[in-house]
């Protein structure tokens, strides 16, 4: 088999399972949105999230996912029930805190680097509290924000 039709196998498959995977999420949000309530937001919190996107997917000479923030607060209010999007929303005033606590600057305001420091501590501590809720045998947490 050449590389080039090793790829392309292997493009299909992932292609398939992110669709597979999408479908089964799709399905999730449908059967919440039905009982959803919308998060409010102030207009720092949506300028933070939108700054939380684009330093997830920055702008690399094609277009990042600077002003997905709405998509998301969209996705969070249709797909989550209330104690998920409390949790959003305490994520985003606790990503707000702790910017200010370590650099003395919003998050808005902080840099490239900072913020990707910040963003991977709240990554590993979620996964922490996760595997952690795993050991002890304690069901139905909602999962931690940005995990």
């Amino acid at each position: 088999m050449n590389r080039r039709d090793t790829l392309k196998r292997v493009g299909i498959l992932l292609g398939t399972s992110l669709t597979v995977s999408q479908l089964a999420f799709h399905q999730g949000c449908w059967q919440v949105a039905e009982n959803k309530d919308s998060i409010l937001l102030t207009k720092e919190q949506d300028v933070i999230i939108d700054e939380i996107t684009d330093t997830t997917i920055p702008d690399t000479g094609i277009p990042g996912a600077k002003g997905a923030g709405q998509f998301t607060i969209m996705r969070v209010s249709d797909c989550y029930p209330e104690s998920v999007r409390k949790i959003f929303v305490r994520g985003i005033n606790e990503v707000e805190k702790r910017a200010k606590a370590n650099y003395n600057k919003s998050f808005v305001n902080i840099g490239q680097t900072q913020r990707v420091t910040l963003l991977q501590q709240f990554e590993r501590e979620g996964k922490e509290q996760k595997l952690k809720n795993i050991e002890q045998g304690v069901k139905d947490v909602p999962p931690p924000f940005l995990v």
